[in-house]
């Protein structure tokens, strides 16, 4: 039975759908009702899963809620958008009670078959009490053979009719099987998408903290580069005043040499 999706986040799975037509028939349920129900045992493990499909998908998505606990044991009831819910696919979830209403029939066709069997010997018993008397008694034993008859065909269209429901139960049961195996699959290919998912995020975030230290590292880097880029522009600079001071110095100095000489070349001796 495939799971049917309910609004953005939630899955109605095959153990889903029998809890929710379990608590549309039933009213208020037990945890341990519905995992008889819904799962077929009431072990630990089939507790869990209603427990886990109670919580996660059908009150979280407003399907069902919970109206009492006793220590364990909880107790829940269909909300009006299970209902609804239901009613919306009903042609999805109505074989959830296929099985159950096959197996009624099958049992009440075995009751039927052993109250007929039993009149059958009751009337075999009256048959033997009156064949040794005549007259009056012939026409009883003639009409009880008849009943007998009647009955035996009974008995015959009974057990016929539950070897039908029985084949029906079988055929159920492995299509059920079938798709509790096909919704394992599923379930175990979702957990090894959800790891792998985790895995993809572990080298990202490793990947992400890697280039945040280079970048840092980068920082640093282009910081430090930039510093020292400033200091050696203000020593050229420092360097470069400096050496325009020299010249100015030395342009002064020659200014004086040459007005020496040439106050020297103007000398009397020099005429």
């Amino acid at each position: 039975m495939p799971a049917i999706a309910h609004g953005e986040n939630y899955r109605v799975d095959e153990v889903s759908q029998r809890a929710l037509v379990e608590l549309e028939e039933r009213g208020a349920v037990g945890t341990t009702g519905l995992a008889a129900a819904a799962v077929g045992d009431v072990e630990d493990g089939a507790l869990r899963r209603v427990r886990y499909r109670m919580d996660k998908h059908l009150i979280s998505g407003g399907l069902a809620y919970e109206v009492d606990s006793k220590g364990d044991e909880r107790i829940f009831e269909l909300t009006p958008l299970g209902k609804q819910f239901l009613d919306e696919h009903r042609d999805a979830v109505e074989s959830v009670g296929v099985v159950r209403e096959l197996a009624a029939d099958a049992e009440t066709a075995a009751e039927q078959a052993e109250r007929a069997a039993e009149r059958v010997d009751g009337m075999l018993s009256r048959i033997q009490s009156v064949e040794g008397t005549a007259g009056a008694a012939s026409r009883e034993i003639s009409n009880l053979k008849d009943e007998i008859g009647e009955l035996q065909e009974t008995v015959r269209d009974v057990k016929s009719n539950v070897s039908s429901v029985e084949y029906k139960v079988k055929s159920i049961k492995s299509d059920s099987k079938s798709a509790r195996s096909m919704s394992l699959d599923a379930v175990k290919r979702s957990e090894e998408v959800e790891e792998e998912m985790d895995e993809l995020r572990s080298e990202i975030s490793e990947a992400r903290d890697e280039l945040t230290e280079r970048i840092a590292d980068l920082e640093e880097r282009h910081q430090k580069f930039t510093e020292e880029t400033v200091k050696r522009v203000r020593d050229e600079q420092e360097f470069a005043d400096d050496l325009e001071l020299r010249i100015a110095v030395l342009e002064g100095r020659v200014d004086d040499v040459e007005a020496a000489t040439e106050a020297s070349l103007k000398l009397p001796w020099r005429s």
